[in-house]
C-alpha cells in the first residue's frame, strides 16, 4: 500500500504497481480511497456483477452538497499483460525512463485517475470555503413531500433482495405508489440519518420519545393524524413526535395516552418556551410512592437534590 502523495506521477506509479488485471483489484482501489478520504470525500465500496459474470469491485466517492453536479468515471483494472518477455520493463514496475512511465495501465487509464485525484486535491485546497458537508450521498431533508412516507430496509444477497422487494410491492399494493429504491451507497447514509433523527435536527419545538406495545401503534397514529410531525420505528412501537412549543398541554395528553397504552414517554428536547410545568417523562404512581418513601428515610428534610428526579421528591 502506498503512502498518500498527490503528485500525479507518484500516484500513477502507485496505481501501476497494483497488478489489477480484471477482475482482480490488488489494492488499486485502496490507493484511490485513501487519497480521496484525505481530501474529505465520503467513500463507499460496491461490488457489481451480472448474469454469468464475475464480481468487480467499485468505489463511489462524493464531496459537497450544493450547486451543480460534476461526476468523473474511470477504471483502475487493466487487461492481461500478454507475453511479459516482450516488455521493456516489468508491466507492474511503474518504471520511469526519461520522460516516460512504463507499465500496464499507465495510459489506460491509471494516469488519468491519478490526475483527476490530484486536481480534486488542488481544487479543495484552493477553495477553502467550498460548500459541502462531507456526508452528502443522501441528505434526509432532500425528501420533499407533503405526505407521509414508508421506508423498508431489505437485506440479503442481490437475488433475495429483489424477491423481497417484489413481494413487498405485491403484498402492500405499492405498484401504483411513488417508490424509490436506494442503492447501497444511498441506503447506508439514509439509515444512519434516520437513526440520528436528522428529520428533526432543525426543530425549535418539543421532541418526544414514546414507546408503546406495537398493538397500540395504529391507535396512536390515528390520534396524531396530521396534527404532528412524527416518525415511527420498531414496527409501530417507537414514536418520535414533534409537539408545538406553545402546546405543552398536548404533552400531558400524550403522557396519559402512554400510560393507558402500557408504555412510557420522555421529552428528549424541550423548546425555549417549555416551563417544566409537566415532568419530562411519565411517572408511574407506584414507583413514585416507593421513591418518596426511600428518599424520606434518609433525607427527611429534602436537602439532597430536590426535584432532580420527580417534582416534589
Amino acid at each position: 500500500m502506498s503512502e498518500v502523495n498527490f503528485d500525479p506521477v507518484n500516484l500513477t506509479q502507485s496505481l501501476v504497481k497494483c497488478a489489477s488485471v480484471t477482475p482482480k483489484d490488488e489494492g488499486a482501489l485502496t490507493v484511490v480511497e485513501n487519497h480521496l478520504k484525505a481530501i474529505g470525500c465520503d467513500c463507499h465500496s460496491l461490488t457489481f456483477s451480472g448474469n454469468n459474470s464475475y464480481e468487480v469491485k467499485n468505489l463511489f466517492a462524493t464531496i459537497g452538497n450544493e450547486g451543480k453536479h460534476f461526476a468523473y468515471a474511470g477504471h483502475t483494472d487493466v487487461v492481461p499483460v500478454g507475453n511479459e518477455s516482450s516488455w521493456k520493463y516489468p508491466p507492474f514496475s511503474g518504471k520511469i525512463d526519461g520522460a516516460k512511465l512504463y507499465g500496464r495501465g499507465s495510459e489506460d487509464m491509471k494516469s488519468s485517475v491519478a490526475c483527476f485525484i490530484s486536481a480534486a486535491k488542488r481544487f479543495v485546497d484552493r477553495y477553502k470555503d467550498f460548500s459541502g458537508k462531507r456526508n452528502t450521498v443522501f441528505k434526509f431533508n432532500d425528501l420533499k413531500s407533503n405526505v407521509s412516507f414508508l421506508a423498508f430496509r431489505v437485506e440479503g444477497d442481490k437475488i433475495s433482495i429483489e424477491e423481497k422487494i417484489n413481494n413487498l410491492k405485491k403484498e402492500l399494493k405499492l405498484n401504483n405508489s411513488d417508490i424509490s429504491t436506494l442503492d447501497v451507497y444511498q441506503s447506508e447514509p439514509f439509515w444512519e440519518k434516520i437513526n440520528n433523527l436528522e428529520v428533526f435536527e432543525k426543530t425549535k419545538h418539543n421532541l418526544i420519545r414514546m414507546v408503546i406495545p406495537p398493538a397500540n401503534g395504529s391507535k396512536l397514529c390515528k390520534y396524531l393524524e396530521n396534527n404532528h410531525n412524527y416518525f415511527v420505528d420498531w414496527c409501530g412501537s417507537l414514536f418520535w413526535i414533534e409537539v408545538n412549543s406553545k402546546k405543552e398541554e398536548k404533552i400531558k395528553d400524550l403522557k396519559k395516552m402512554a400510560n393507558d397504552f402500557g408504555g412510557y414517554l420522555t421529552v428528549i428536547k424541550t423548546s425555549s418556551e417549555y416551563d417544566y410545568g409537566e415532568p419530562i417523562f411519565t411517572v408511574d404512581k407506584v414507583r413514585l410512592m416507593i421513591s418518596e418513601k426511600v428518599k424520606q428515610s434518609f433525607d427527611p428534610k429534602r436537602i439532597l437534590n430536590p426535584g432532580k428526579m420527580y417534582r416534589g421528591v
